[in-house]
């Protein structure tokens, strides 16, 4: 690598690091994180989802990787970035888990008169959470309801995911128009 190639690959950490602080320290005011209103279930929930859906992400870019060169890698090689895939496909559900835990505490806890969600919401996303933990078979069975394909371990939680999903956007449109009913 040359001369200037370096410098400017030296450079561009400290050049984030003024971005960094420029746009989101000062501009968006975010660091430390805006206190107020909002508790640590909330954090606890923003910072769960962002790393499930990170690794989740990355299990996408292993399927990708595992495709890519078909045509000329050995297949154990090919089976074996595909297991990764899935174990990283499957494996957030910790975070998964505590995202849902905070969320029904978060609405368990909401004691106005006209809450946001639903005592039931809350259930739900209680028995979600505990649903996600089979996922976390997948690393002692290659076969079977607890392998990553099996029913227990793969499609309960992928299922009760979009049950989860949807059973939550219905009230929160609700909330939503209430808020705009109310002038909030």
């Amino acid at each position: 690598m040359n001369f200037r190639a370096q410098l400017f690959c030296l450079w561009c950490g400290p050049a984030m690091l003024l971005l960094f602080w420029l746009g989101l320290m000062q501009l968006a005011q975010y660091m430390p994180p805006p206190e107020g209103t909002y508790s640590v279930l909330t954090y606890t929930q923003i910072g769960s989802v962002a790393i499930g859906s990170l690794i989740g992400q990355g299990s996408t870019w292993i399927f990708e990787a595992a495709a890519y060169r078909l045509d000329d890698t050995p297949p154990v090689i090919v089976r074996a970035i595909h297991d990764l895939a899935w174990f990283t496909f499957l494996a957030p559900w910790p975070s998964f888990t505590v995202w849902c835990v905070a969320l029904a505490l978060a609405i368990f806890a909401d004691r106005r008169t006209a809450p946001s969600f639903p005592r039931w919401a809350a259930f739900l996303s209680l028995w979600t959470g505990l649903l996600f933990v089979p996922a976390c078979l997948i690393f002692w069975f290659k076969v079977g309801p607890f392998s990553w394909n099996g029913i227990i371990a793969f499609y309960v939680p992928v299922f009760i995911f979009f049950i989860w999903v949807v059973g939550l956007t219905v009230p929160a449109i609700r909330s939503v128009y209430r808020e705009q009913a109310a002038g909030r």
